[in-house]
């Protein structure tokens, strides 16, 4: 991903396809269908050259953010890969001034492997506890990993977004551009 530049478009499904989203959220769809879930209607999506990030409002007022990096991987086998260690690993030194780690999530689906966890920590920029959210998912040589962020203030408002993405992630299922599934990768 790094250093590719990245082409912002939207279309519209076609009629026949599958893909249903939540009332108040919206499909996102990288790079063909390597990856896709749902987020909120109106969030504000900036790409660059190693990630998109997603934002509830405009920077500098956002509230939240999710954060995605999708990595190809080398040809290799992948399944035994100890997904829930990297995501401790990640979860135990990726947050400054760190309050209380929960529980390691663990789901297969299919052909594609989930890990996901948080932290509470305390962003010492402002002197407030937040809640970090960590995903690490990988289907064959597809490895993604998505991060969420936002006040503990505002756990009501900003919870359900997590859960309807973690829901909705797909990985590897990839598109025409008409929006008709065309094909799985492995």
């Amino acid at each position: 991903m790094a250093g590719k530049p990245w082409e912002r478009t939207e279309r519209k499904l076609a009629r026949n396809h599958s893909w249903k989203s939540s009332p108040g959220y919206q499909i996102f769809v990288a790079n063909g269908g390597e990856l896709r879930f749902d987020i909120p209607v109106g969030w504000v999506i900036v790409a660059d050259s190693t990630s998109f990030k997603f934002h509830d409002q405009q920077p500098p007022d956002d509230e939240c953010v999710i954060e995605l990096t999708i990595n190809r991987l080398p040809p290799a086998d992948y399944s035994e890969f100890p997904l829930e260690a990297a995501l401790s690993d990640v979860l135990g030194g990726g947050y400054d001034g760190p309050v209380t780690r929960g529980t390691i999530a663990y789901e297969k689906r299919g052909l594609t492997r989930l890990a996901w966890g948080d932290v509470r920590y305390v962003d010492q920029s402002v002197d407030r506890e937040a809640i970090g959210w960590t995903l690490i998912g990988l289907r064959g040589q597809i490895q993604v990993l998505v991060t969420m962020a936002y006040w503990v203030d505002d756990v009501p408002q900003f919870e359900p977004a997590w859960k309807e993405l973690v829901r909705s992630i797909k990985l590897g299922e990839q598109v025409d551009m008409l929006g008709n599934p065309t094909r799985v990768l492995h």
